[in-house]
Formats: structure tokens, sequence, C-alpha cells
């Protein structure tokens, strides 16, 4: 039988109607259709005055950088897109490996701490009842006495074996020495304890030396009849210089071929610790280029990968895939409201220098010397 996952992927890709439990077509928008979708969610009526020249958003732009867009998961790679057959499971390296990578990498903080909380309230419940059901069998307490006040008389001292209570706590009174198998427990509880102590530890660790993402792309890039502009922004710029910055173009065509590409500049041996964002620009208009005269007519998505060092020497890297807003899965995400980067056409950025001059045109000695608009990094329009 055909999985969930394939049949989410045929009602997806083929837009067949689902006859089962009364569910309609999927229809998928047209290039105009989408265009207004985002339009009527878009208040596009801000117009500012920037160069001389009047600039208005365009539809569907976005006017401000949401980090919001750097936690969220891509949903152009989210799950549904495919199906695997075989035996996937001969592709890991073992359920131990799998459990690690997931807690390390996969597993939010919230649900990483939650999980710690509850191994280990388990873990003290469970040791509780078996103390408590050791002191039964044994006859160390009287028939009346197995009862809630026994079983909380052995959650405590199973607290204090992990060290979360003491008798400052929980006051101090005379009891009855541990029996031969409630040390052997208590014991053994502790290893267990010491051991899940290590190990979240070791976790928590990893995740806090972790490389923190030090570069972001605009959300989206764009292509004239000049160039294809995409731009790149240091997030630590007031105490991170990189060094070494180099940057790599291609782009998938719509028959599945991938096909390098070339900036005009991809290679900045400093880039200081300045807000001035970095435009990566590909000249379109080179007949060798694959956008070359309408090209991206046949262009699926535009791939951009930049790699670079700090000052540390610690290796920095970020890529970023622009895909068509006029594709078949990327229509139907964006009109659903999901952030899906992308690239639009005939359109330019905003400019977000803005030179500080005085009386006579001239640049200003004393700083500030200009001014670098973030609002803008983000903002596009027609050309």
């Amino acid at each position: 039988p055909l999985s969930p996952s394939f049949n989410i992927y045929r009602a997806m890709s083929w837009g067949r109607k689902a006859k089962e439990k009364g569910k309609k077509e999927v229809q998928f928008m047209s290039t105009q259709a989408v265009d207004q979708a985002i339009k009527d969610n878009t208040d596009d009526d801000d117009s500012t005055v920037g160069d001389g020249e009047e600039f208005k958003d365009i539809a569907g732009g976005h006017k401000k950088f949401n980090r919001l867009w750097l936690q969220s998961k891509n949903p152009m790679a989210s799950a549904g897109r495919f199906i695997l057959e075989g035996d996937e499971s001969r592709f890991s390296m073992g359920l131990i490996e799998e459990c690690w990578y997931l807690l390390v990498n996969v597993v939010s903080w919230k649900r990483l701490l939650l999980i710690n909380a509850f191994v280990e309230i388990t873990v003290i419940v469970l040791f509780a009842t078996v103390l408590t059901a050791i002191a039964a069998i044994d006859g160390s307490c009287t028939p009346c006495a197995i009862s809630g006040s026994l079983f909380r008389r052995k959650f405590l001292l199973c607290l204090t074996t992990v060290r979360l209570s003491s008798d400052s706590v929980f006051g101090w009174e005379e009891s009855a020495p541990s029996t031969d198998y409630e040390v052997l427990f208590l014991t053994l509880e502790g290893w267990i304890h010491w051991l899940l102590l290590n190990l979240f530890s070791a976790i928590i660790v990893t995740r806090a030396m972790r490389p923190q993402r030090g570069l972001v792309y605009s959300p989206d890039c764009v292509i004239n009849s000049k160039e294809l502009a995409i731009r790149l922004h240091n997030l630590r710029w007031k105490h991170v210089t990189l060094y070494n910055v180099r940057a790599y173009l291609h782009c998938t065509t719509k028959e599945g071929e991938h096909v390098a590409m070339s900036f005009n500049n991809d290679h900045y041996p400093v880039w200081g610790a300045v807000g001035m964002p970095i435009t990566l620009k590909h000249n379109v208009t080179d007949p060798s280029s694959p956008l070359f005269e309408g090209g991206h007519k046949n262009i699926m998505n535009i791939v951009v990968f930049v790699e670079c060092e700090d000052q540390n020497g610690q290796r920095l890297c970020c890529g970023e895939i622009y895909h068509d807003p006029t594709g078949l899965r990327a229509s139907k995400l964006i009109s659903a409201g999901y952030h899906v980067p992308r690239f639009f056409v005939n359109a330019k950025f905003k400019d977000q220098i803005r030179m500080f001059r005085d009386r006579q045109g001239n640049s200003c000695l004393e700083p500030p010397h200009l001014a670098i608009d973030m609002d803008s990094f983000t903002r596009i329009c027609r050309v």
C-alpha cells in the first residue's frame, strides 16, 4: 500500500481530487493569481523618496527583516516532497548515534530540558517504588505501614540519593538502617543519576559550543536586464571581522540540470567591522550566463553559498536557495502564508546607503559620513 507521504506528494504535485473524506481538490494558482494574493496581504502603499526618484515597494516584497525566518524550517524542504523506497535503515549509523544526533542538532532547548527532567523524575519514582516493594517483601514494616507514608519516605530517600534534598529540608529523624537490597538499589540509582548527569551535561556543552550563525541573506534576490543581485549581511559586524570571503553561485533548470555561475566579484579579502552589507552581482548580459536574454524563465531555483573565516580562525559558511515564485510548490506555500526565498524579475534593491554632504554638496569631513538603512535590506522595487 502507498504511504501517506506519497498521497500528500501526489496531491501537492498533480492537484488530483481526493474523493475520500470530502477533501477539496488542490488548485494551483496562476502567476497573476499569486501576485494578486500576495498584493492583497501586503501594504505596498508606502512610498519614500530616495536618490532623487520615487521608490515604491514591489507587491509581495518584505519591508523589514524578520529573525523568525532564520529560526523556522524551510517549507520547501519539508516532508512529503518525495518518498523513499527500500530499506532506509541501512543508511543509519545505529540507534545510539542517531539519538545523539537528534538530541544535539534537532531537538530544541525546551524539549531537551523537558526530556532531562522527565527521565530524572522517572528514575526517582521507579526506584522509590522498588524500595517500597522491597520493604514490604522483607517484612521490615507492618501491613498497616504499607501506605503512602512508606512510599513518601522511600521517595525522599531516593531524592537524597540524587542530591535533590537534604536533612535541612525534610528534617532529621532516627530511622532504621537500610537493608542490603536497599543499599544495592540506592547505589544503582546513584550510578544511573551520575550517568544521566554526565550525558545531558555533554549534550548541553556540545550544543553550546556549536558555531553561531553570523551571515544572513536577503529574503529575496532580484534579476533585471543587467544583473542578478543578492544581498549579504554580517550579523556580528560590531565584533567580528571576516577574512577571505568567497562566494559561489549556481542554478537549477526546470529540466533538473545544475549550471555553475559566477559573480562579478566572488572574493573579498577583508570584510571589516562595519554594518555595510555586501551585494553579490552576476552579469546577465554575458552570453554564457544561463540568465542571458530571458533565461530566467527556464530556471527553477538559484543557489548561493558563502564561506569565510573570522579573526579567530573559525570558519563560517551560509547558503540560500531562491525559488521561482510561480512554481507549483512555491506558489502554493506563498499563498498559504509561508516564507519562501524567491527571485523577482525586472526588479532592483532599494539603496541602503545615504551619504552626508554639506551645503556645497561636498562629503562631510566630520563623522558620521554616511547612514545605512537596515530596513532597506529587504526592500525591492520594479525597474
